[in-house]
């Protein structure tokens, strides 16, 4: 004997509909650079194929890079093509979007050039773009405080016609002293309501899914403590090297762009509570600790790299090599390794477990 049991829903399911953005004409500081070409456009492609952005959307890109605008739309078109996060590249579709996007070639330190970039504005304002302006910092470190002041200089921090807002990219500054100083320059141009500070690794889906994980689900919430969690691990397995972005990192570095900033972004998403910004502190305290300078050889774990195939690419990969009787709890503090001595192709890494 058998029962059967069907479930019936009270209520008829719902689609809820994608909310879609207002007007903007987008300008991105950095436009020929590698997160434009790989996460920029794809992202903002896909959001136009699932009706997220409206007609009135263009984007401006800016870079130093010689380039026509058709010859930037090319290049855009093969990162979307080369891209993974999209769902799928519509050529009836890429060609309608594409006529959205434009170049202008600038040099970002030369305030001369802000007044042409306002004239470009409202050029494109004549031919029917968007008044509303929001400015996407997607450059090193180093240029941002001169393109929020060139902003200012030629008054396109303001709009009577609309809004002007500003994006501030990842890493905000090189350390504490640099990042309040470029903290206080843009709290000098802009309006915080009209200021965002973020990092895009934050949006990537399973980043994403970290809270729905949780919050959203009755088995793990009660035991997402240190009751019964007995370390976190967070591995960022890159399958890009450095490729064209030598003067980026050569600047930033490895360490500061992944570790500081992504990976400890991360982490604070696994203390989020009810109170977010105390538990995002806390955790973020917890990590200070871990880190204490006079404990830096508690916290050192040495590393093998080797080489390998991955994708059918050549890839160099970085091994943590245990460190006498290691616990995993402790490896996950450490910040840093260094070749594993005897082997002569090793040189110094910087990693995060």
């Amino acid at each position: 004997m058998s029962a059967v049991i069907q479930a019936t829903s009270v209520q008829p399911t719902r689609i809820v509909s994608l909310p879609q953005a207002g007007s903007a004409l987008l300008v991105i500081f950095g436009a020929s650079g590698d997160l434009t070409r790989r996460k920029l456009i794809p992202g903002l492609y896909d959001l136009t194929c699932v009706g997220c952005v409206p007609r009135k959307f263009e984007v401006l890109g800016i870079g130093r890079t010689p380039m026509t605008t058709e010859e930037f739309r090319a290049r855009m078109r093969q990162g979307a093509l080369e891209s993974d996060g999209i769902r799928h590249v519509d050529h009836e579709q890429w060609a309608n979007f594409e006529k959205r996007l434009f170049y202008m070639v600038g040099d970002p330190s030369n305030i001369d050039f802000y007044r042409q970039l306002g004239a470009k504005l409202e050029e494109m304002h004549q031919a029917g773009s968007s008044t509303n302006h929001l400015f996407y910092v997607s450059t090193p470190a180093s240029v941002a405080a001169p393109i929020i002041e060139g902003l200012g200089s030629a008054g396109l921090n303001r709009n009577d016609q609309g809004w002007s807002r500003i994006v501030l990219e990842k890493p905000f500054g090189r350390d504490l002293e640099s990042a309040r100083q470029l903290n206080q320059t843009v709290l000098r141009t802009f309006d915080e309501s009209n200021i965002y500070r973020i990092d895009h690794y934050l949006g990537k889906e399973t980043v994403q899914n970290i809270l729905v994980f949780r919050f959203g689900n009755s088995l793990f919430e009660p035991v997402w403590n240190r009751n019964y969690v007995d370390y976190v691990e967070i591995t960022a397995a890159e399958t890009v090297g450095v490729e064209n972005r030598a003067s980026f990192y050569e600047e930033t570095g490895a360490l500061r762009d992944m570790v500081a900033n992504h990976m400890l972004a991360s982490i604070t998403h696994f203390r989020e509570d009810a109170v977010v910004q105390i538990e995002k502190a806390a955790g973020l305290k917890d990590i200070e600790l871990a880190c204490d300078p006079y404990r830096v050889s508690e916290n050192v774990f040495y590393a093998l790299r080797v080489d390998g195939v991955f994708d059918a690419v050549h890839v160099r990969a970085v091994h943590p090599v245990p460190q006498g009787r290691r616990t995993p709890s402790e490896r996950v503090r450490g910040f840093s390794a260094s070749g594993y001595p005897g082997h002569s192709g090793c040189s110094h890494q910087e990693i995060f477990a």
